[in-house]
């Protein structure tokens, strides 16, 4: 069958409720019936992963993979896409013809079930006694990256302490599936000049003026250029795991990921102000020379390297001026950079970083959230997700902006667009990012919701199925 093990209100289908398949392997089938509904019910439940945990949790020895016509006519092998976690159980998949000959006893293809179970859906599982024998051999292709590290030392080294000023120069090459391209199916050139040569960028300038003007500095300052951030902060998490200092000697981390982009609004975004007791303050003070419209988030986990010196309880500054819809995508070039912003966004980090570099005690820090990472911003953790990318300034007030929302998901699907501002779940307001989790908490999949948004100064509802 599909593998389903569904027991929710709205939807029901239980593939091992009449077999045991304890130590034995599953054959299940790939997709979910009703493929050509966006609005199926199933769609929630019908990835590879999903089915393979279902099975681990029933005792399953292992699980093999089959895609019936239905779901792909050609029947291609799949790409491996970037690992998310150790199943423990092995996995593989096979073609329908192999598929058919372990079928044989029971004198049914995989053709015929899948169209059965689409016509029927219902499941329709059963036991064959075969014994298979798998022999698998996994090919691990080794990359070496690299952090790029320059140390600025001031007169008074022996005895001061230091901040780090950090961005990730790593993009996503032609993109492709696995890569986080928004675009898997598109081969070209992914330039990612506001993620990140923007930060990149700006790093290099701010160290260049901190460095003429190195006599008035009274702590030292480390640069690191950080690689494979987009594998998952591989780059900042060996930094933090092998630091060339004592951590007690590192005031605060500041990180800059995407400040190329700024808004007519003005808006800057900057997380882990809830790390520090005096971190709010000084990024205020700092402002004070701009006016910039300061965005601020408590929490000292994020999408970014700050994050891996947020676990060692360093505080962090998280500078970026946000999404938009060429994020990840090969229209993120230097043609769409506003390079007039930037050049502010820089001074004020410069002023920041000056700001840190001349303090005589360290920043008391404090706890900001999880530092987990299945309890990010970005939704993992939740039941349910809408399929957005919010704004995470905090500069929209009463609600939370969907900065983007992304195609075939629940969002996008329901008619919303990128800009709206989401007001209301299911009548409950939503005035900003956390009252909005809070709200993804209470919800499940194949939930029919509503959603209040302003989308041009007007009331929109909208009718969205998760």
């Amino acid at each position: 069958g599909y593998g389903f093990n569904i027991n929710e209100n709205e939807v029901k289908w239980d593939d091992y409720s009449t077999i045991d398949v304890t130590g034995k392997w599953v054959i299940i089938l790939r997709g979910q019936p009703d493929s050509d509904n966006s609005n199926s019910p199933y769609i929630t439940y019908s990835s590879d992963r999903s089915k393979v945990i279902a099975a681990k949790d029933k005792g399953a020895a292992g699980v093999i993979l089959v895609s019936g016509p239905l779901f792909d006519k050609n029947d291609e092998l799949i790409i491996l896409e970037k690992p998310q976690g150790v199943i423990d159980i092995p996995v593989i998949q096979i073609k329908r013809e192999l598929a058919d000959s372990i079928l044989n006893k029971s004198t049914k293809t995989i053709e015929q079930l899948e169209l059965l179970l689409n016509t029927d859906k219902k499941p329709n599982s059963f036991s064959i006694n075969e014994e298979i024998l798998v022999n698998t051999k996994i090919t691990i292709d080794k990359k070496e990256t690299y952090n790029v590290v320059s140390k600025l030392v001031t007169d008074n080294s022996e005895n001061s302490k230091y901040i780090v000023i950090g961005a990730h120069y790593d993009h996503l090459g032609f993109g492709g599936l696995g890569t986080g391209s928004r675009n898997p199916n598109v081969t070209a050139i992914h330039y990612g000049a506001d993620d990140n040569a923007s930060g990149v960028a700006s790093m290099l300038e701010i160290a260049e003026k901190l460095s003429s003007n190195k006599k008035n500095l009274t702590n030292n300052i480390l640069f690191v250029a950080f690689g494979a951030e987009e594998m998952g902060l591989i780059g900042s998490k060996h930094f933090t795991n092998n630091l060339p200092i004592n951590k007690d000697r590192i005031i605060a981390m500041i990180n800059i990921d995407m400040v190329g982009r700024m808004k007519a609004d003005k808006s800057l975004q900057i997380g882990g102000i809830g790390t520090s007791i005096e971190s709010d303050s000084l990024v205020k003070k700092v402002n004070t020379n701009y006016n910039l419209n300061l965005g601020l988030s408590q929490e000292g986990y994020g999408p970014s390297d700050h994050s891996s010196f947020y676990s060692l309880n360093i505080p962090v500054f998280f500078i970026s001026t946000g999404a938009h819809t060429d994020y990840h995508t090969p229209g993120d070039s230097t043609g769409n950079i506003n390079f007039p912003d930037l050049i502010i966004v820089s001074n004020y980090i410069y002023d920041l970083a000056f700001e840190l570099a001349n303090r005589n005690e360290k920043l008391s820090f404090k706890e900001a959230g999880s530092k987990n990472p299945a309890n990010d911003k970005n939704g993992r953790g939740f039941k349910v997700s809408l399929g957005i990318m919010p704004d995470f300034s905090g500069v929209i007030k009463n609600g939370l902006r969907a900065d983007i929302v992304i195609d075939n998901k629940p969002a996008q699907k329901g008619g919303m667009k990128n800009g709206d501002i989401i007001i209301a779940i299911n009548g409950l307001p939503v005035g900003d990012i956390y009252e909005y989790m809070e709200r993804l908490k209470t919800l499940k999949a194949g939930q029919i919701i509503n959603v209040e948004v302003i989308r041009n100064n007007e009331k929109v509802v909208l009718i969205i199925q998760l």
